[in-house]
């Protein structure tokens, strides 16, 4: 509306609407005491790329649709709900006992659905249509399943000291006991294996068990499907090229994983890292010429690093926070961005 009103586009729409929430809360608008978390998902969106926020809500599609209505706009296309595509959500088990006896009491499958989304205040759905529902016999289903390659991804830290894993979830957080959770990612390990050759690894899982603790694991960022056939070399292109143009000032974040069909957060340091041994540099040597051109290309940008959150303006000191950016690269994400193919 901001923008069809003002004639704004793109960014300015969203600073006008912004601008205007931002009044209604300091006037006490009752929307605010109705919705007490409005005020923290309005501040974050100021945090968010511009880019993001123009694509995602600055458009003719932004309204929300509820699932009722996307199941009979897919139904009219012949495309018939199959599950959600968020992982926790296809364990009922997962999900309090009380709200699992209300949604399973709903003989109505769109009902059911509209109550699910009630019962967990969801408010984004991921989910999964069908073209044809035709059925697997339980052996073709676990032949499948079993066929199926997972692979440590580790781009979530593991669980402190003794600590059990714990996985947040549309409906809470979930605990999974540290020993079990902790095989079942040797299981799979660095080099990927299939489900069915984890499930021999861990004969004391069944296979429900065992699908359910590594859907939790993909969840948490542990683990994460391999890809049967992985086109590195695009890959490789791709990033080099999205690293090279961080050397000019371009905002990107990721790096692509082939081998795993996703992509791992990357900050601009460690992009333009990826750029300049590309270039041939290396990090060897107390000062390294590969820390000495990582200063240069922030400081050729107007950047600097942070430390103590307040930027770092002393040459030196600079110097000194480009190397301990280089060797933390070299040792901790270098190899594991080998490993998934991006590089």
């Amino acid at each position: 509306m901001s923008q069809l009103q003002s004639g704004n586009t793109g960014k300015g729409a969203l600073d006008g609407a912004l601008a205007i929430t931002d009044q209604l809360k300091e006037a006490g608008s009752a929307l605010f005491t109705l919705l007490p978390s409005l005020k923290d998902r309005l501040e974050g969106m100021k945090k968010q790329d511009a880019a993001y926020l123009v694509q995602e809500y600055n458009n003719q599609f932004w309204q929300p649709v509820f699932c009722a209505t996307m199941l009979k706009l897919a139904g009219q296309h012949k495309m018939a709900f199959l599950a959600s595509a968020t992982l926790p959500e296809v364990f009922e088990n997962c999900m309090p006992p009380a709200l699992q006896a209300i949604i399973k009491a709903q003989s109505d499958p769109v009902l059911a659905e509209t109550v699910r989304d009630l019962a967990i205040s969801q408010s984004f759905r991921r989910d999964i249509y069908v073209k044809g529902m035709a059925k697997a016999w339980q052996q073709e289903q676990m032949n499948g399943v079993g066929k199926t390659r997972f692979i440590a991804k580790e781009s979530t830290t593991l669980p402190e000291g003794d600590k059990d894993f714990v996985f947040n979830t549309s409906f809470g957080s979930i605990t999974g006991k540290r020993e079990p959770y902790l095989k079942v990612l040797a299981a799979f390990g660095d080099n990927g294996n299939t489900l069915a050759q984890a499930s021999a690894a861990c004969p004391e899982l069944n296979l429900p068990t065992m699908t359910q603790t590594i859907s939790l694991l993909v969840t948490g960022g542990w683990l994460s499907v391999e890809q049967p056939k992985v086109n590195a070399k695009a890959a490789h292109k791709l990033n080099i090229a999205m690293a090279e143009a961080v050397l000019d000032g371009a905002p990107y974040r990721y790096l692509a994983l082939p081998r795993t069909a996703d992509a791992a957060n990357a900050n601009d340091t460690e992009l333009m890292i990826v750029a300049l041994m590309q270039r041939g540099l290396k990090a060897d040597g107390k000062t390294n010429e590969l820390a000495v051109q990582l200063d240069a290309a922030l400081r050729r940008l107007g950047r600097a690093f942070l430390l103590d959150g307040k930027p770092v303006s002393d040459p030196a000191a600079s110097l000194e926070q480009a190397q301990i950016n280089v060797n933390k690269f070299v040792q901790t994400r270098l190899p594991f961005l080998k490993r998934l193919g991006a590089l």
